[in-house]
């Protein structure tokens, strides 16, 4: 999914995927993050199961979940014009 030698993404390696997932499972997170006047946007991978959806919701006041059938990072990694439609139409949804 990644790429990794594949010439596709060149500054994806195994030690910075290592790293990413590493700080997601140690780095602590207080639970109802709310900061006035910001949105969080959360761009979800249906296929990672209900359980990480429910996660942001415990962590984020209110998220704005854009669901996706796809795995973890998926959207990002291998669909990338599409990644960047999404984070557009989040942005313009926060200037109205």
């Amino acid at each position: 999914m990644f790429g990794i030698d594949q010439g596709g993404s060149p500054w994806i390696t195994k030690q910075s995927i290592y790293n990413q997932f590493y700080s997601d499972l140690v780095t602590k997170v207080q639970h109802g993050i709310d900061v006035p006047g910001t949105t969080i946007h959360v761009f979800y991978a249906t296929k990672m199961g209900k359980k990480y959806e429910k996660r942001y919701c415990t962590y984020f006041k209110n998220p704005d979940i854009r669901r996706h059938n796809m795995q973890h990072e998926e959207l990002f990694c291998c669909h990338s014009a599409e990644w960047v439609e999404e984070v557009k139409k989040a942005v313009e949804g926060d200037r109205q």
